[in-house]
Parts: structure tokens; C-alpha cells; sequence
């Protein structure tokens, strides 16, 4: 093969990329373009006069001002069609209105295939909350940026249009992110957590102080900076731990090395320890060299497993997930691990750990009061750890536990209440079966399936959501699954 053939080779498969992504582009827009249509056919006149009320579907105005309403269930809809979460079809309609109603520059390089679409909607959600004339002069000032520019300084870019378009609501906005604090853990990744924090500025500052000084005490063997510093946060996590390392750090700190002996007269800066201005003792922490000695002695005398708060683990274990070649254990925190993983784990719990009973199905209690016993409730959640509605992403924990054959105030027949006859499902969509003109049938347990008011047959299947489309043979498997039992 020739140098010359080589090149050429290249370059068709580097125009061939180039075309693919044209493509992707271009089915991007069409979706938008569907979004809005379908916000354009589900207004206010698809709301049936007279039945706003509680529960009822309603009209929301997802979009930034100037957007037109779209009606509540047809966002789920919409959604479940695009094999999506029910959030992320309200977040395609809201980017694809405020483009083109609040945003017509980027709106018109789209449909002219110049823009990328994951940036134009990036700039629609953030500009959401800002007035239609602000928001058309962010729309002036990034249009021929779009495109031109990484990722990360595009952001910028878009940051500072926002405030030079309305300074005032800049300042509000800050104002509110100040409230919008948080901690969150996300799932684990080959036995590691990440931790997502929004704190104040001082407290992030002195955070960030505190875990480099635990991980500069702790002992570093073969492990980098990076590495102590998680074990720092560790530590932290467990504040007698941090307490007792601190505490050691200033009594060594306290002591001048054996190689290097404080001469009478010298300044205790040059031998490389700062003088205490306060005179308050070792380290600075108010405590003379004996009651620093009395402080860790407490530490090491105390039951410290009685300050850690109770924590609860949920772990679903089988016969055939222990007893297998590869024994993997699922966590509702955490997703699938191997089973040496949770042994590992357990061995850094408190030692007061508690095992609740196994939760056998087959002794699941059923009862016909509407009430769900505990015991019941928490099978039906073991069961179906996310709700089950299509691409569900709300925990069962944060659900209502429904009845897949609605409850009926009759005490002959079998019991309603039992766990093949329940599911969980976020309250907005609990809402949407019981007003919104969606069929539901549960087939047994962690077997549900969905027929939208469009006839769209889905099925969610032991947490599997799976799309039947629309035509006859969908209906005749919607048929066939959901037929009664003989």
C-alpha cells in the first residue's frame, strides 16, 4: 500500500466522520423540532374543562418567560417515546421553546446546521430564568460563538453574557445559590465514592485546610497526596479520629526535633517553630503539654463507636448470588458488587452492626386493608429498588407504594394488599395513572405494564423498560400479557 493510498484512506474515513456527525446533528434539531411541535399540540385546549382538581393534570409552563404552557401529562408521554426519564423529556421541550421563542439567532444556526446543539441548549437552560428581552440579548452576543470555542470556556463565555445582560438578576441568582447548599454522595465505582459538595466559600476554604493537615499526620506509606487526602476525609467522617490525629499533630509539633536543640536565647522562628502568641500551650490549642496528654488519653479510653450516628444498608443477596462461581451482591446504594467487596466493607462498620431478617417473598404477608404492613412494604421496595414506571429514576424509598389492581372496599376474594398487587411510583406519575388516561397492569411482581393515552405499549420488567411502539402487533401483545387469569 502506497503512502499516497494511505492518505486517502484517511481522509475518507475522516470525511465519513465529519458526515456522521452532520447527520447526528441534524437528527438533533429534528428532535427539538418535534418537541415543540409536540408542546404546540398538547396546550391548553387538551385540558378537559372542569376537571382541575386535586390530582388533576394542569398546565406548566416549563419554559422561560415567553414560552407557552404545555399540559403536565403530555410531558411523560413524550418522554417514555424517546426513551427518556420523565425529566429529561421536560428539559428537551423547555430547551426546544426557549430556542425558538426566546433565543432565534441560535435557533436559526441550528436549522442551518452551523451550531451545535448541545451548546444551544445549554444556553437555553441557562438563560431560563432571565426576562425575554435579557435572554435575546445573550441570544445577540453568543450566537457566532457557539461552536468556535471548548467547553470550558465557552461556559465562561456564557457566564459573563448572563451578567452584563442583567447584573441585577446575576446578583439575585447569587443570592439564591448561596441557599442552594448541599452534600451529595454518588454511587460507588470499582469501590469508590464520589463526593459532590456546594458550601460557603470560608467553609470550603477551611475544609480544604483541615484535609490537607490530616493527610500531611497521617502515614504515607506508598501513597500520594491525593490518596491521604481522601483518607483524610475519611477521618473526618469520624470526628474523634480526627480530634485524636490533630491532637498528636500539635504535641509533635510542639517538640523541637532531637537533632535540631533550641539554645537558650534563640528565636524559636529560625529553629522552625512558630512562637504561640496567645501562650496557650502546644499547637495552639489552649492546652498546656499535661492536659494535651490528658486529651489524648480520654480519646483512647473512649467507646467512640457511641458518637458514630446509625446508618442503614440494604443489601439484596440470593442463594444463587453466594453460592456461584462469581458471587455478586446488589446494594441499593450502590448498584451490583462482588461479594468480598461487602465483606470488606462490613469490617469497617461500627462494631454494633445489626442484620435485619432475610426478607423471604414466599412468606410475604397479604392482607385486604388498603394499609401495607411494614413487612410488606419493605419487600415490595426490596423488590423494585426504582419505581416502575417507564425509565424510572425515583428510589422506592422516596415513592408511594400503588396498587397495580386499584383497591376496592370489598372483603371477599383474595387479598388486594400483597405483593404481587404492588409497585412503587413517584407521586407525579401515581398521579398521571389515576388521571391522566394511561392503562397499567401488573402481571406479577417487578412485571409492569404501560399503555399511554397515544396507545404506545411499554413494559417494565424487573427494573428492564422495553418499547413495543404503537401498531397491531403491539396491541396484541399488550392483549396477550395482560389478559386476566383463567
Amino acid at each position: 500500500m502506497t503512502t499516497q493510498t494511505v492518505r486517502a484512506d484517511t481522509r475518507l474515513v475522516l470525511d465519513a466522520l465529519a458526515d456522521s456527525i452532520d447527520d447526528a446533528r441534524e437528527a438533533q434539531v429534528r428532535q427539538l423540532d418535534h418537541a415543540a411541535c409536540w408542546a404546540d399540540v398538547n396546550g391548553p385546549e387538551t385540558i378537559r374543562p372542569g376537571t382541575l382538581g386535586i390530582g388533576e393534570e394542569r398546565m406548566l409552563e416549563v419554559g422561560g418567560e415567553g414560552t407557552p404552557e404545555v399540559a403536565e401529562f403530555a410531558l411523560a408521554e413524550l418522554a417514555v417515546v424517546a426513551g427518556l426519564s420523565t425529566m429529561q423529556g421536560r428539559w428537551l421541550v423547555s430547551d426546544a421553546l426557549d430556542l425558538r421563542h426566546r433565543l432565534p439567532l441560535i435557533w436559526r444556526g441550528l436549522h442551518e446546521r452551523r451550531l451545535p446543539v448541545e451548546q444551544a441548549r445549554f444556553v437555553a437552560r441557562r438563560t431560563r430564568a432571565l426576562s425575554r428581552e435579557a435572554a435575546a440579548t445573550v441570544d445577540r452576543s453568543l450566537v457566532d460563538a457557539l461552536g468556535g470555542m471548548s467547553w470550558s470556556a465557552f461556559v465562561e463565555l456564557v457566564d459573563a453574557r448572563i451578567v452584563a445582560a442583567d447584573p441585577v438578576r446575576a446578583e439575585q441568582e447569587r443570592e439564591l445559590r448561596r441557599a442552594e447548599r448541599c452534600v451529595r454522595v454518588g454511587r460507588s465505582v470499582a469501590g469508590n465514592k464520589t463526593i459532590f459538595a456546594r458550601a460557603s466559600t470560608e467553609d470550603a476554604v477551611w475544609f480544604d485546610a483541615t484535609v490537607d493537615r490530616l493527610a500531611d499526620l497521617l502515614d504515607s506509606g506508598q501513597d500520594s497526596k491525593d490518596v491521604r487526602r481522601a483518607r483524610a476525609l475519611g477521618v473526618l467522617a469520624r470526628p474523634h479520629e480526627a480530634l485524636q490525629l490533630l491532637a498528636e499533630g500539635a504535641k509533635a509539633a510542639s517538640q523541637p526535633p532531637v537533632s535540631e536543640p533550641v539554645l537558650e536565647g534563640t528565636d524559636p522562628v529560625l529553629q522552625g517553630t512558630e512562637p504561640d502568641p496567645d501562650g496557650d500551650g502546644p499547637g495552639g490549642l489552649g492546652l498546656s503539654a499535661e492536659g494535651l496528654d490528658q486529651l489524648l488519653s480520654a480519646l483512647a479510653a473512649m467507646d467512640a463507636s457511641k458518637l458514630l450516628p446509625p446508618v442503614r444498608f440494604f443489601f439484596h443477596l440470593s442463594e444463587e448470588s453466594i453460592t456461584g462461581r462469581h458471587p455478586v451482591v446488589r446494594s441499593e446504594h450502590d448498584g451490583p458488587l462482588p461479594l468480598r467487596q461487602l465483606v470488606d466493607f462490613l469490617k469497617h462498620l461500627s462494631p454494633r452492626v445489626t442484620v435485619t431478617p432475610v426478607l423471604d417473598q414466599r412468606a410475604a404477608p397479604s392482607v385486604h386493608a388498603y394499609e401495607i404492613p411494614e413487612r410488606l412494604a419493605e419487600l415490595a421496595r426490596v423488590i423494585d429498588p426504582v419505581e416502575v414506571f417507564p425509565y424510572g429514576t425515583t428510589r422506592s424509598r422516596q415513592c408511594d407504594l400503588d396498587h397495580g389492581e386499584p383497591w376496592q372496599d370489598v372483603s371477599d376474594g383474595p387479598p388486594q394488599t400483597r405483593v404481587d398487587n404492588l409497585g412503587p411510583l413517584g407521586r407525579g406519575h401515581h398521579r398521571l395513572k389515576t388521571h391522566g388516561g394511561w392503562q397499567h397492569v401488573q402481571t406479577r411482581s417487578g412485571a409492569h405494564w404501560w399503555r399511554t393515552r397515544n396507545g404506545y405499549v411499554v413494559s417494565v420488567v424487573d427494573g428492564i423498560t422495553k418499547q413495543h411502539g404503537n401498531n397491531y402487533f403491539a396491541q396484541m401483545v399488550w392483549e396477550f400479557e395482560t389478559r386476566p387469569d383463567d
